[in-house]
């Protein structure tokens, strides 16, 4: 969580696509708002920047997947 609160406004961070795995994954490991509001502003720069059709789909994934955790 640390390093995605240091690299959350630059853009190489947001570029860099083997990045997005581990995010991915933390995304799955997290249950803090706090924690997957960071994971989610990653992914939408990430998003916003790249525009691959994969960080869209792992975005949808992780949403559904926090939401069904509410529901609980």
């Amino acid at each position: 969580m640390q390093i995605l609160q240091q690299h959350q406004h630059e853009d190489a961070w947001s570029y860099c696509f083997i990045g997005i795995w581990p995010v991915y994954t933390l995304g799955y490991l997290i249950t803090d708002i706090t924690a997957i509001q960071l994971v989610r502003n990653d992914l939408q720069r990430r998003s916003t920047l790249a525009g691959t059709a994969q960080i869209t789909r792992f975005r949808y994934d992780l949403e559904e997947l926090w939401a069904s955790r509410n529901k609980d």
